[in-house]
């Protein structure tokens, strides 16, 4: 990946291995995992621990009621993630492939907070979510309000004709844009912030740059990717 001056974050597929799933998966990763380890054998209450992850050999193994997670860095950054991830568009828009007998339907603000802290309980301690997915940020923010230690990782949609907007329209709508996120996540201080509409002509635009770094700067962004 080509460097830049920014504090960026790098998503090497052989480095990162946090993936995001829909919501509709989490119940089976989580049962899952509480069933078996790693290895696929099963993981006796005897062995399970309320503790911070633990690091063994570069690992880190967080054992909670009877689930097993390990973790790893994300990428070049220091942050700390669980191998699986849960990706929330689900949330708070209709997304996914609809079945005869479950449509695709966003679950109910109640089971939605459930499936988040369901997740956290099987040691998922990285979420994915956007502006852009309806209520999601507003749901996981909730769901994650006694979880500073979780990652959140949330974009920033340019509109359309960003490309050609002056600058100080882009600059205002990023800066508008993270402080909403902030605020619906219930957090001062955003994980990780990706430029959701990652094209050649957004990247043209340095202001766009300019304002995620000088938000970077102030510490209202730890680390900054993107997305398509």
């Amino acid at each position: 990946q080509r460097s830049t001056s920014m504090r960026s974050v790098a998503f090497d597929k052989k480095v990162c291995f946090a993936r995001t799933f829909s919501t509709r998966a989490v119940s089976k990763i989580a049962f899952g995992m509480a069933c078996c380890g790693r290895s696929g054998r099963r993981t006796s209450q005897r062995e399970s621990s309320s503790t911070l992850p633990h690091v063994r050999s570069g690992v880190a193994v967080r054992e909670g009621n009877t689930a097993r997670m390990e973790y790893r860095a994300l990428g070049r950054t220091d942050l700390r993630v669980s191998r699986l991830g849960m990706g929330t568009a689900a949330l708070g828009m209709r997304y996914g492939i609809s079945t005869p007998d479950q449509d695709d339907e966003s679950p109910e603000i109640p089971a939605g907070l459930s499936l988040v802290r369901e997740a956290v309980n099987k040691g998922i301690v990285f979420f994915d979510t956007a502006p852009a997915y309806g209520e999601s940020e507003r749901i996981l923010g909730a769901a994650l309000s006694s979880e500073p230690s979780c990652v959140i990782a949330t974009k920033v949609l340019l509109p359309e004709g960003a490309s050609t907007m002056p600058s100080d329209s882009v600059e205002s709508f990023l800066r508008r844009s993270l402080s909403e996120s902030r605020s619906a996540l219930g957090r001062s201080v955003l994980d990780v912030v990706q430029i959701h509409n990652a094209e050649p002509s957004i990247f043209r635009r340095k202001v766009v740059f300019d304002v995620l770094e000088d938000e970077r700067s102030a510490g209202a962004i730890r680390f900054i990717g993107a997305t398509t």
